[in-house]
């Protein structure tokens, strides 16, 4: 009687690990994951200018905590010349997907960063 409570405990297990293995991995990558193993490595092009701004800042801390340092990773990466990146904002910055929004959608300051990289990774 035990071998058979213990297949169908096992078999039920097996099920809805299966049938909810995305919501698992979901949170696990949420909850156990370091956050510095999520974000892209940085990758430079020959293009790299290796120069610092006043304006801007190339940065190795991918968290951003305010609007500047948004900044600081949209021209690190327009600068390194990498078509994709990921990083993520920290719980503590509730403002941060808004600021990213808004500098994404700013042809100005997207044009003002461009401005300071060399002509191909722009």
């Amino acid at each position: 009687m035990k071998r058979i409570l213990s297949f169908i405990i096992l078999t039920l297990t097996i099920y809805f690990a299966y049938q909810y293995r995305e919501n698992i991995i979901n949170f696990y990558n949420e909850y156990f994951v370091p956050i510095e193993d999520k974000i892209t490595k940085l990758e430079k092009n020959q293009y790299y200018r290796d120069i610092d701004y006043v304006y801007l800042k190339t940065v190795t801390d991918f968290i951003p905590h305010n609007n500047n340092d948004i900044l600081n990773i949209y021209f690190t990466i327009v600068n390194s010349g990498m078509d994709e990146f990921t990083f993520y904002c920290p719980k503590d910055y509730e403002n941060c997907i808004n600021d990213v929004n808004d500098i994404a959608n700013n042809q100005d300051t997207i044009s003002s960063i461009n401005n300071f990289v060399h002509p191909y990774n722009n």
